[in-house]
């Protein structure tokens, strides 16, 4: 039987570890009291926090300038009037503002916040349901083609709310101040029902050359009047007489014929933003879409003789050609979904 044998060693204990200090121990940080208010500040505070008494300096030095004579101003100099009616005198304070004012100091800064036509700021003042390609065709109308576009969208797709969403972003903006809507006289109080209820903008329907006459000095103005009253003479004169921020023609397809006398009307009329709406903008051939664009943007598709000899076949001139070209010079005044 074999034995075993076990030898004990000993191991000297490790000395026991001093705790660390905790580094996030908060630190005592030294204070003194000012000797006015009792209230306690830092070592390296100059000046009382709350009283303003001023630390390290000997205070009675006043008693010895009072000694020589000197007479020092005193601390607190009393006006005739409380602080609060001397700067509502010199127009520092003000009472509160009116609504109408502060709802216009808050557009104001909407305004100044917006980057170009980026996005749409009239979308909350509107009461109509809309939809995304409305909403792009209003951003592309005003961004890419600066307010000078044919919707042609095809019917059913809401061209009037187009045209009433690019109306409020311009009237938002401050860009407008006098609207001409001339549509087919069937639809002179459709179009104002729609843009009073739908877009909250107030227009008035022209009849007779005396409705005209009674604004002529009015440099603000939302009208509306048939395009067949207005391209007569005894009314035209009156309506050619003033410019326009906006032009709005519904129907545009009835002017496809530049030999018409409404054509030519329309073409006279002076105006920085114009909506050309229709659903059909080419109905026998191409050039009445040429008549529509030049109303938009003269010379954006040539001469007559060079449009024709470009963009359209002889055997037929309903059928373009060079379609790529057409359509690259379409784009940048035409949207149709």
């Amino acid at each position: 039987m074999s034995t075993e044998r076990f030898e004990w060693l000993e191991i000297p204990e490790e000395p026991t570890k001093r705790k660390q200090k905790i580094d996030n121990a908060p630190e005592t940080v030294m204070g003194k009291r000012c000797p006015e208010c009792n209230w306690l500040d830092e070592e390296t505070a100059t000046t009382c926090f709350r009283c303003g008494h001023r630390y390290n300096v000997d205070h009675n030095m006043a008693g010895q300038i009072a000694n020589l004579g000197v007479t020092l101003p005193p601390r607190v100099i009393e006006t005739p009037q409380s602080l609060e009616n001397f700067f509502r005198t010199h127009g520092r304070i003000r009472g509160p503002e009116p609504l109408p004012i502060y709802k216009l100091r808050l557009q104001a800064e909407s305004l100044r916040l917006s980057r170009g036509f980026d996005q749409l700021i009239c979308l909350d003042e509107i009461a109509v349901e809309h939809y995304e390609h409305q909403i792009d065709t209003a951003l592309t109308a005003l961004r890419d083609m600066r307010g000078r576009a044919l919707l042609a969208d095809e019917v059913g797709l809401g061209k009037t709310i187009e045209a009433g969403i690019i109306t409020k972003e311009l009237v938002l903006r401050g860009l407008v101040r006098s609207i001409l809507v001339l549509t087919p006289a069937s639809l002179t109080e459709q179009w104002r029902e729609e843009l009073e209820n739908k877009f909250h903008e107030n227009f008035t329907v022209m009849e007779t050359p005396s409705d005209w006459r009674s604004v002529r000095e009015q440099e603000d103005g939302r009208w509306i009047t048939s395009i067949d009253r207005a391209k007569l003479k005894h009314q035209s004169e009156e309506i050619l007489a003033r410019e326009y921020d906006l032009l709005i023609i519904d129907e545009a397809h009835k002017l496809k014929n530049r030999s018409t006398l409404a054509w030519q009307f329309v073409n006279r009329i002076r105006k920085r933003y114009v909506l050309l709406l229709t659903a059909t903008p080419i109905q026998n051939d191409l050039m009445e879409l040429y008549s529509l664009i030049t109303i938009l943007a003269p010379g954006q598709l040539g001469t007559v003789r060079a449009f024709r000899r470009h963009f359209l076949e002889q055997a037929d001139a309903r059928q373009p050609k060079n379609t790529r070209s057409l359509r690259r010079l379409l784009n940048d005044v035409m949207i149709r979904n």
